[in-house]
Order: structure tokens, then sequence, then C-alpha cells
């Protein structure tokens, strides 16, 4: 969690930890956020040519499993009222735990989306 909105260099760092604990080609699938920018990247991804960076249609809601991911771990927060800022980031990072632990969870929110199926 970040306090504040991450910059391109937060997606860099996040992109080179990726390559460091996965082996082999890794694809990245991602929404068309401003940080996410191809063109600004061309230098990361020429240094580490295994990676690969798919973008999403914009207005596409239905196409991103993080869309899925990200309702049930705010479902659980509904109608609740944090006292602060940590109250807040103690819950997210609680339902993330809850939601990233759950197979069923994760290959619901990618069987919810219309991709194609990958893994069944």
């Amino acid at each position: 969690m970040h306090p504040k909105n991450i910059s391109q260099d937060e997606v860099c760092d996040f992109l080179w930890h990726l390559l460091r604990h996965l082996r082999g080609q890794v694809i990245v699938v991602w929404d068309g956020a401003s940080i996410h920018d191809p063109k600004s990247l061309i230098g990361f991804v020429r240094k580490y040519p295994r990676l690969h960076l798919e973008r999403l249609p914009a207005y596409a809601p239905q196409l991103n499993p993080i869309e899925a991911a990200w309702h049930a771990v705010k479902l659980p927060m509904a109608n609740g009222r944090p006292d602060d800022i940590c109250d807040l980031g103690r819950a997210v990072l609680k339902g993330l735990g809850s939601a990233g632990s759950s197979q069923a969870v994760l290959r619901g929110c990618v069987v919810q989306s219309e991709l194609p199926p990958i893994v069944q």
C-alpha cells in the first residue's frame, strides 16, 4: 500500500520484483492508467525482454479480474467506518489477505470476467 498515488518509479520497482521472483516469460495485463503507459516503459521492457506488457482496452472492467478482486476485498468493509487511515489500511490488508488466500475467490475473479479460460 502506498500513502499517495504511485509513480512510474514504483511501477518499475513492482515489475522488477515480479521479474526477480518469477521464472521464464512474464506477461503483465493491466488497465489503461497513465502510470501503465507503455511508451514510458520502453527502456525498462528493452532491458528485460522476457517481460511482456499487455494493456486492456479502455473502459473494459468486464475484462479485468482485479475489479472482482477489489469487490471481494471491499465487501466485508461495507457499512463500516474506519476511525482513521490506519484502520482503513488494516481493513484493506485483512481483505486482501482473505481474498488472496482463497483459491475459490481468485478463480471466481477470473471466471466472472470475459477473459478466455486459461486455467480450469
